[in-house]
């Protein structure tokens, strides 16, 4: 059985995302030579109460503002996780 190829440009395109690939893979500065001990990580928490009317309207109080932007980001992920990831794909 044969296979025809109408773009004769595709072996050529995946050449060129191979090579690009690996040169990005090669750029990378993970050694995998560290141990958990070695990364610090800043404890980041926030905190935010999200409450909703009989309408799904959510009213959001936190301490600060970075709460308040995290309780707005995850009101928002609830009601339009669909359409968000519709629009980044």
């Amino acid at each position: 059985m044969n296979i025809l190829i109408r773009n004769q440009r595709a072996p050529t395109l995946t050449l060129l995302t191979m090579a690009v690939s690996l040169a990005l893979f090669g750029c990378s500065d993970n050694d995998n030579s560290f141990n958990d001990d070695d990364i610090d990580t800043p404890a980041a928490t926030y905190e935010a109460d999200i409450q909703r009317t009989q309408f799904g309207i959510p009213h959001i109080t936190a301490k600060d503002y970075k709460g308040l932007g995290y309780g707005v980001g995850y009101a928002f992920a609830e009601d339009n996780i669909c359409s968000l990831a519709h629009e980044i794909v």
